[in-house]
């Protein structure tokens, strides 16, 4: 993802705060293992992926408010 308009100390925390909630989880083991595999474009990939549904279902939503 692009995480140039982000703060990367609040980043930083966040990734923090996310370990010490669900560190000892299998789906956070599982996660992080995936992480270390994935390239830097491969995660940017994935990212635009994630923005990309995500501004489909903004736009869902703001036009049925519409009709």
């Amino acid at each position: 993802m692009d995480y140039e308009g982000f703060d990367p100390k609040k980043i930083d925390q966040y990734c923090q705060q996310a370990k010490v909630l669900y560190g000892k989880t299998d789906a956070y083991k599982e996660s992080q293992q995936k992480q270390k595999s994935r390239t830097k474009e491969r995660t940017k990939d994935l990212g635009a992926q994630v923005m990309e549904m995500f501004a489909k279902q903004v736009i869902d939503i703001y036009t049925q408010k519409l009709l």
